[in-house]
């Protein structure tokens, strides 16, 4: 059986213990997402997936806690692209295929989402979305790459279309 961690089966107290002690097997340079203070104990109930498995001597509760590491942690940015003046009358408008671009915290990678990637992310006062995503080097140069680092190339990179005024 799959569900949500309920405060019934865990209370917020052994919720911490349990976590504190996680924190002491993790591997170098893994955390928990929200630490483990009583004041963001709430967010565990809401991120934290609970597995039961059972046979006829036991029954194990498996409780699956998102993780985080420096590489793997991204600040993510709703992209909103808006006109440019070209003439007295025209304006031109990039297109871009991703509504987020992800930047990692070393600014050394980023990623792009979809809105329906982002559908599938677990969103409260922390985001997370699934690891299924592709991780681009900040070397490889895409439209919104192009557009966040402000590169002069960006013309070449992204599609525009012509908007006219009426």
């Amino acid at each position: 059986m799959h569900g949500r961690l309920s405060i019934d089966l865990v209370n917020p107290t052994v919720l911490q213990n349990i976590l504190r002690n996680v924190t002491l097997q993790l591997p170098e340079g893994y955390e928990l997402i929200a630490g483990i203070n009583i004041e963001n104990i709430h967010l565990y109930y809401d991120m934290t997936a609970v597995s039961t498995v059972a046979n006829t001597h036991c029954i194990n509760s498996l409780l699956h806690i998102p993780l985080k590491s420096a590489n793997c942690h991204f600040t993510l940015f709703k992209v909103i692209t808006l006109p440019t003046l070209v003439s007295f009358d025209k304006f031109a408008q990039y297109v871009v295929d991703y509504s987020y671009f992800g930047l990692q915290i070393s600014q050394h990678a980023y990623i792009l989402l979809t809105e329906t990637d982002y559908s599938h992310c677990k969103k409260g006062s922390i985001t997370i979305c699934p690891a299924n995503m592709p991780v681009y080097s900040t070397q490889t140069m895409t439209c919104l790459s192009s557009l966040y680092f402000q590169n002069t190339n960006t013309h070449s990179v992204c599609r525009r279309k012509l908007l006219f005024s009426t």
